[in-house]
């Protein structure tokens, strides 16, 4: 099959892809045969992608280039326009703030958000089948359309347990701490760092630091999880945190609120730490208390079946040949 790849993401760093949950997804789905055209946008301004996207896709259409299935990640304005050429042969695919809409601190990034929300949700009704990362998604969209649930999943190759003592070294962190990773890549308010500095503000005194894995190398990110005892997730809203996955593939623990798809992925306490609140003093009491029993979880093999871009790449093949038997 040959499927038409839109996204609003970088697509460069890993062997040419950028975003790395596209970037793996792309690779496993080329090595199971499947022949992937990326559809690149090069824009920073809002204004100017849309721009640009138009009139890539008018090159495409003028071209007459066929393509099986097209294929858009992270909707929002790009779903809504890609739309508009294609419809028969579209599949959606979101992932969370494009139908959530995040949370915001300031008026242009809300309306931004409200913008790409609703041409998310108007492009829907134009698809012919629409994925989303997780369950609670479904409840932002009509329950007339055509839904299926595909989460993230992660590349088993690349997370993997490596030797904390070995990554600290790496980043140059101190070996005698015990570190708290908290993710916040694109610095989004959504994530609340607020809130993960006030949990390290507690867990001070026992030897805890926050560690912030920020605009870093996705090479690095591995590095990252595997130097910290555990992973924070206390955003407002997700859809399928994949941070979350691929600490888990590195046998790293997670300490979450409910949201978007971890309470599912956490559901031994074994795994990790399924949070009540967000009060951070709480929050770095259980903490506190799951390290007390000394715990070693084999998350890794234990969820391999549910979690590995192996699996995920079946569900999304099947939904592609679903489509292009109609």
């Amino acid at each position: 099959m040959k499927i038409l790849f839109v996204s609003n993401q970088k697509l460069k760093s890993i062997n040419g892809y950028g975003n790395p949950v596209l970037g793996y997804l792309i690779q496993e789905l080329t090595s199971q045969g499947c022949e992937i055209i990326c559809l690149e946008i090069r824009s920073k301004n809002f204004i100017y992608k849309q721009l640009e996207l138009f009139w890539k896709l008018i090159m495409l259409i003028i071209s007459k280039k066929r393509f099986d299935l097209v294929n858009v990640h992270f909707g929002g304005m790009t779903a809504f326009i890609t739309s508009l050429f294609f419809s028969k042969n579209l599949i959606l695919s979101f992932h969370g703030t494009d139908l959530h809409g995040g949370s915001f601190n300031n008026k242009f990034s809300d309306l931004k958000a409200k913008i790409n929300v609703l041409a998310s949700k108007i492009a829907s009704k134009r698809s012919a089948r629409v994925t989303v990362v997780s369950k609670n998604l479904l409840s932002y969209l009509e329950s007339k359309i055509d839904t299926k649930i595909i989460p993230t999943g992660v590349c088993y190759k690349n997370f993997h347990p490596i030797d904390k003592s070995y990554c600290k070294n790496k980043l140059n962190l101190n070996l005698d701490k015990s570190y708290i990773l908290f993710s916040d890549v694109s610095g989004s308010f959504v994530k609340r760092r607020d809130i993960a500095r006030k949990v390290e503000n507690f867990l001070k005194p026992y030897s805890y630091k926050l560690l912030i894995m920020s605009k870093v190398p996705s090479e690095l990110v591995k590095y990252y999880i595997n130097a910290s005892i555990m992973t924070l997730i206390v955003s407002d809203k997700e859809g399928s945190p994949n941070i979350v996955k691929e600490s888990l593939a590195c046998n790293v623990p997670v300490a979450s609120l409910d949201v978007g798809d971890v309470f599912e992925t956490i559901r031994d306490e074994k795994q990790g730490i399924r949070l009540l609140s967000n009060d951070p003093e709480e929050i770095s009491k259980m903490i506190l208390d799951y390290f007390t029993d000394n715990r070693s979880i084999n998350t890794r093999n234990q969820l391999k079946q549910e979690i590995s871009n192996e699996v995920i790449v079946r569900e999304y093949i099947k939904t592609y040949e679903e489509l292009n038997e109609k």
